[in-house]
């Protein structure tokens, strides 16, 4: 949630909008930061946003998985209604998830 929340001031930043990796990580941050100033906590919520970006937790790690599951089926919807090939999304997901040590093949990704 605290990653999509971001997106609301960033937009959902893909490769094709010429950003990369860390200029992304760091306008999400301080997008997240300047949407929760006003909470007495935001601090934590920020420091868990962090760990998601960099999956430094067991639980970021799976929470990250489950964004890059659902990329992959909300292509495979895209494309069904649609008719488009989404298939560099799918290739994108599966790098992530590989990446956070999962397989595509073994979850039936590929």
């Amino acid at each position: 949630m605290l990653h999509d929340l971001a997106e609301v001031e960033t937009g959902d930043l893909t490769p094709h909008d010429g950003v990369g990796p860390t200029e992304k990580a760091t306008l999400e941050r301080e997008a997240l930061t300047n949407l929760l100033k006003t909470l007495p906590n935001s601090a934590y919520f920020v420091t868990v946003f962090e760990e998601y970006q960099k999956a430094s937790t067991a639980e970021a790690r799976w929470v990250k998985s489950i964004d890059k599951l659902e990329m992959t089926l909300q292509s495979l919807n895209y494309e069904a209604e649609h008719g488009v090939d989404l298939q560099e999304f799918r290739d994108s997901s599966g790098k992530a998830l590989e990446n956070l040590g999962l397989s595509r093949e073994r979850n039936g990704l590929s």
